[in-house]
Formats: structure tokens, sequence, C-alpha cells
């Protein structure tokens, strides 16, 4: 346990059933789905670049697109690319899709709890 990193995000993830059980995801792709989700709360959406996401999990900025296409196929999650003319820059959106039959009555039922411990 030494070696975990003092950088790491300290907050909790959740993952509904729905998601932990799914056939057809990534065992990755269900730990970056509770991460987006935490990092949704704010905002209602998740604009962390994949290179955060292989950072924190120690994987290829490769392996985290495949895991977010692997969510993608599953219509698990959303993403909107918003155009920056100032920056000339894109920003990437990832939405939690909540009308999703393995999230919808997750989050229904556990967004405060979700709320409460990504702010810790």
């Amino acid at each position: 346990m030494n070696n975990i990193k003092q950088d790491l995000p300290k907050y909790k993830i959740y993952l509904p059933s729905g998601v932990r059980f799914h056939p057809n995801l990534h065992q990755g792709a269900k730990l970056l789905l509770g991460e987006i989700a935490c990092l949704s709360v704010k905002n209602g959406f998740c604009f962390a670049t994949n290179s955060f996401f292989a950072k924190i999990y120690g994987v290829h900025n490769r392996t985290i697109s495949e895991w977010i296409r692997n969510l993608k196929t599953e219509k698990l999650i959303k993403i909107q690319h918003i155009k920056s003319k100032s920056t000339n820059c894109d920003e990437r959106r990832i939405f939690i899709n909540r009308g999703n039959p393995a999230v919808a009555d997750f989050f229904a039922t556990q967004g405060k709890k979700i709320l409460y411990s990504c702010e810790e």
C-alpha cells in the first residue's frame, strides 16, 4: 500500500449493478464510468481528458479511448464536442446517459450520495 500515488483523487466512485455486471463492458470501462459520473456532479458533464484518466489508472491514452468507445457503444455515455472560437480548441463533454436502463434507477436514487462523496 505504500506505492499509492499521493496525487490520486480521494473521492469514492459508485457503480450501478447494471454496469458492474454488464456482460459487454471492459472491466476498466466500468471503473471509468464511475469516475465520469463523479466528475459530472458539479456541471452535469465531465470534461476530463484521456491523459488525465490514463495517468490516474496507469494505462495508455489509447486504452482510455477504447474504454470510452466501449461505453459509447453500449450507450452508457454521450459525448459532445464544443468548438471554441477564441482558443481554437475543442472541449469534450462526457455525459452519463441516465436514460439507459443500466444506470437510470441507480442515478435517480443515489444521486445525493454521489454528490456528497464526490465533494469529500
